[in-house]
């Protein structure tokens, strides 16, 4: 199991991303972000690669990818984190042993199609903070979508929609 994250939208969701900071500060809370992920990851004893993808889409210099204390860490460059993140996906040979983490809508549905499985930052949270019987699989997001409906019943749901006056 291989995870990858969508750094910014997961670095929010913990708390991490301070409005309104300068460079130097987003910079500092970022690293104390990696810092906690890596503890989280010690913690538990989770023996797997986590790249955590990060917007440097106007960044003056590729920053590419590095290692902060066992996390893969990459930088976009000239595009967004999610045009990387997608990217990634489609190029995933693996994708049944990759897990996406994020909230990102466009990201699941390059996620789906990938083949990966998809876990919300929420759920990767708490699945990774468990005090105890952590597991090695984390959660699988629940799915939203309506169950398919036959053609008559479709047609019948057409109808009671688009027949009544307003």
């Amino acid at each position: 199991m291989r995870f990858l994250i969508d750094g910014y939208n997961l670095m929010h969701a913990v708390g991490y991303v301070v409005p309104k900071s300068t460079e130097s500060q987003f910079h500092s809370a970022r690293l104390r972000f990696l810092d906690w992920l890596a503890d989280e990851v010690t913690r538990v004893g989770l023996k797997t690669q986590l790249r955590i993808v990060f917007d440097a889409q106007h960044s003056k210099k590729n920053l590419g990818s590095s290692a902060h204390r066992g996390l893969v860490v990459q930088f976009s460059f000239r595009e967004t984190a999610d045009d990387l993140i997608e990217t990634l996906l489609h190029l995933e040979t693996k994708a049944a042993d990759m897990t996406l983490v994020s909230n990102d809508t466009r990201l699941h549905q390059a996620a789906k199609r990938a083949g990966c499985k998809i876990v919300a930052c929420s759920a990767f949270v708490d699945w990774l903070q468990q005090p105890s019987g952590w597991k090695e699989t984390p959660p699988n997001e629940p799915t939203q979508e309506k169950p398919a409906l036959d053609a008559k019943a479709e047609v019948e749901q057409f109808l009671d929609v688009f027949s009544k006056p307003k």
